[in-house]
């Protein structure tokens, strides 16, 4: 196997067949691992791609009418009839 540069652009030469050198798969093995560690960073990772994919979503005041009609619907269905006539 000849030598070749890593993969993740760390600069250093490997002759790994997966062409990434062993520090770098040591620095991504607790985020690969099924440990406690590896688990708690997945999780951070997952927290901080949903928060981000809210936050890109922007909703247009036709959208948000809508939302709000449906919220309202869905309140009217869980309230009992007696509350409905009382008011």
């Amino acid at each position: 196997m000849r030598q070749a540069k890593c993969r993740w652009r760390c600069g250093r030469g490997t002759k790994n067949i997966s062409r990434i050198c062993n520090d770098c798969w040591k620095a991504a093995e607790i985020l690969r691992s099924n440990t406690d560690e590896g688990y708690r960073a997945w999780l951070e990772r997952k927290k901080a791609r949903q928060s981000e994919a809210k936050a890109k979503k922007p909703m247009s005041e036709k959208q948000r009418t809508a939302l709000d009609a449906a919220r309202r619907a869905k309140l009217l269905k869980q309230l009992p009839v007696a509350e409905l006539l009382v008011n």
